[in-house]
């Protein structure tokens, strides 16, 4: 059951308005778990990837949506020199709840997953007229809304503070008074970790922390430092303790990366030590929890193709006990896929982050008695930073596509999402 949501509301609000800019002193407010015992080291041979990050077809909006001449953005994979790793020292757990839940009587977990998004001025007019019902149609409302976790992608520096980095192609920011929206949609947890939560440095990245903070939403893939961001949000629902984990493959500077002094995004490119500390915690996770998910942010832009890279990622994460992997960054969708019967969602696509149509999903998962995991799409299309449901022949033609561009699922025309035996 979803967490006294609507009394949060009316306080969330009041919080956002009186909480302080100056957050370098910040903390989680969440139930974490510990992370590995492990010492490692970046090798300094780690290699600069180009990629491009610019999309013809974005349309930028003037005071929350700055646009630079720069021509490409560069994807580093590691700090050019040496870069150790801290050890992470065990912490007390707070909480008194059992380690581990009899699934024989624990009842089932219903989460919402959303990808990409953005609260732009145009958003922020619709909701000032009509709350969120200004910008979502009432079916995906109500499916975020009751989900007994909705996890979604914070694609932005919520602040009112900070310079544009002038070498990103599109920079993406929103006022504090924003973040309010993301409590009104039902969010429970977001990710950080992509390549626009740091568009306006170190100060926007850390007030929204703080703004997240006061509306008791919590965060993952960031923190002030390596030792925060690598530490998942750790939820118990309906009996069952659910690990949560946000990652990314892309960002466009090296000073992005979280280090033991510096704050930064949790970078998970798959050559760099950091991508083993990544398994290792998932690997301690899933000793104490449930089930562990990780939302990450990979693929490449404006392709529905999956890149080896990218089942790289995803399955090193559920080889070492992940029991979802969800991710965004394309701005489209791409295919699914069971890898040892745990769902892989390579990109939902754009929910709320665009002025050009996109066709885009909720995923919903139910985490059974048995904790496996039932899949299903809502599907849904996005423009002009509204998105709908939509049915009948738009709908089948959706899903249809979905399953043509994934590699064993079947999808049937309700959008549970199966196995292909």
């Amino acid at each position: 059951m979803k967490r006294y949501k609507l009394a949060c509301v009316v306080t969330a609000i009041a919080c956002t308005m009186l909480c302080s800019c100056n957050s370098s002193d910040t903390n989680k407010n969440t139930t974490q778990t510990d992370t590995s015992n492990i010492t490692t080291e970046a090798s300094s041979e780690m290699t600069t990837e180009n990629t491009s990050e610019a999309t013809t077809e974005m349309t930028s909006e003037n005071t929350s949506e700055t646009t630079s001449e720069t021509t490409s953005e560069t994807t580093t994979e590691a700090p050019s020199e040496s870069t150790t790793v801290p050890t992470t020292e065990p912490q007390t757990e707070k909480d008194t709840t059992p380690k581990k839940t009899e699934t024989n009587n624990a009842p089932a977990v219903t989460m919402a997953f959303t990808g990409d998004i953005f609260f732009s001025d145009s958003l922020y007019g619709y909701y000032t007229q009509n709350g969120v019902s200004g910008f979502l149609s009432e079916k995906v409302k109500n499916n975020l809304y009751n989900a007994d976790l909705y996890i979604a992608d914070h694609e932005f520096a919520c602040s009112d503070r900070g310079e544009m980095a002038e070498y990103q192609i599109y920079t993406f920011r929103a006022p504090s008074n924003r973040e309010v929206i993301f409590k009104e949609m039902g969010a429970d947890v977001v990710t950080l970790a992509n390549n626009h939560t740091l568009d306006y440095g170190v100060i926007g990245l850390q007030d929204t922390f703080s703004n997240l903070n006061a509306l008791d939403i919590d965060y993952v893939g960031a923190g002030n430092n390596l030792d925060e961001a690598l530490t998942p949000v750790i939820r118990e629902v309906n009996g069952k303790r659910i690990a949560i984990f946000g990652t990314t493959r892309f960002v466009p500077q090296a000073f992005w990366y979280a280090t033991a002094s510096n704050p930064g995004l949790l970078t998970t490119y798959e050559s760099t030590a950091y991508f083993g500390m990544i398994c290792d915690a998932i690997a301690n996770a899933k000793k104490n929890c449930d089930y562990v998910l990780v939302f990450t942010h990979f693929g490449e832009e404006k392709q529905n193709t999956v890149e080896p890279y990218q089942k790289t990622v995803a399955y090193g994460y559920i080889d070492s006990g992940a029991d979802l992997v969800v991710a965004c960054h394309p701005h489209v969708l791409q295919g699914m896929e069971f890898y040892k019967g745990k769902p892989i969602a390579y990109s939902l696509g754009n929910f709320l982050f665009s002025n050009y149509h996109s066709d885009t999903v909720v995923l919903n998962v139910t985490i059974n008695e048995d904790n496996s995991s039932s899949v299903s799409l809502l599907p849904c299309s996005s423009q002009l930073y509204k998105t709908t449901d939509i049915t009948g022949e738009a709908a089948t033609n959706l899903l249809e596509y979905i399953e043509s561009i994934s590699f064993n699922v079947d999808i049937d025309k309700d959008g549970n999402v199966t196995e292909r035996k």
